[in-house]
């Protein structure tokens, strides 16, 4: 795993995530989504980040095509900021 703290959209996210031969993050369990937490504030802890998920039809996958096996929303999350929010 690798913190980037830049500000980007989700898209340009996953794209530099993509060149690096790489992908977003897709925590999958609690200590997994710890651990990205923990590595995201060591990098920046002011700075929300992207996580590997897309939602399409109303169901949220992750971006390698796996169905959505775990969730830690935020309360009142997902609210689909904009209209847009992917994740």
């Amino acid at each position: 795993y690798r913190a980037d703290d830049s500000e980007r959209t989700y898209d340009q996210a996953l794209t530099t995530c993509q060149a690096d031969d790489g992908t977003l993050a897709m925590p999958r369990d609690n200590t997994t989504n710890k651990f990205l937490i923990a590595l995201k504030n060591d990098a920046n802890p002011n700075i929300a980040f992207w996580f590997g998920l897309d939602r399409k039809d109303g169901s949220w996958n992750y971006v390698d095509g796996g169905e959505m096996s775990y969730t830690d929303w935020g309360d009142g999350e997902p609210n689909n900021s904009d209209g847009a929010e992917k994740c």
